[in-house]
């Protein structure tokens, strides 16, 4: 018999030494130790084990919640982008230069990298946004 995937929309991106991590649920993944990150890699506890990405490599978060590596050319075979799925309000806050913030979060990575991550959620759809406003190597 065969099978054809089902359509589904994961969130994903790809590993990658010049810009600096953007997505929360792979930031909480780190705070909380399923990512550890080390500085040419990270490795990911998942069900099946501990699974490293390389740079290049994509993580992806599934279905249900679970986090796990995808070498680049499976990714591309696999997955398409989808448009952004963005209330107006979402839009327009993300152009915003200096939007008006509810947290400040500082994330220290490995001694490596510290990453300033400014938070607000939108008032018309509760999603909430993140702008990295600041990525240095110590």
């Amino acid at each position: 018999m065969k099978y054809r995937k089902k359509p589904v929309t994961i969130d994903a991106f790809q590993l990658n030494p010049n810009e600096p991590v953007r997505e929360d649920w792979f930031l909480d993944a780190i705070s909380n130790s399923t990512v550890i990150v080390h500085s040419t890699y990270c490795d990911i506890k998942t069900l099946e084990g501990t699974m490293r990405a390389n740079l290049g490599d994509y993580i992806i978060r599934g279905v249900n919640g679970e986090i796990y590596p995808c070498k680049p050319d499976i990714f591309e075979k696999t997955y398409e982008l989808v448009e952004s799925e963005e209330c107006e309000t979402c839009k327009e806050l993300n152009k915003e230069p200096n939007p008006v913030f509810i947290d400040d979060i500082y994330i220290m990575t490995a001694g490596y990298y510290h990453w300033r991550r400014e938070i607000l959620y939108c008032p018309t759809c509760g999603k909430r946004i993140s702008h990295t406003t600041e990525s240095e190597k110590k």
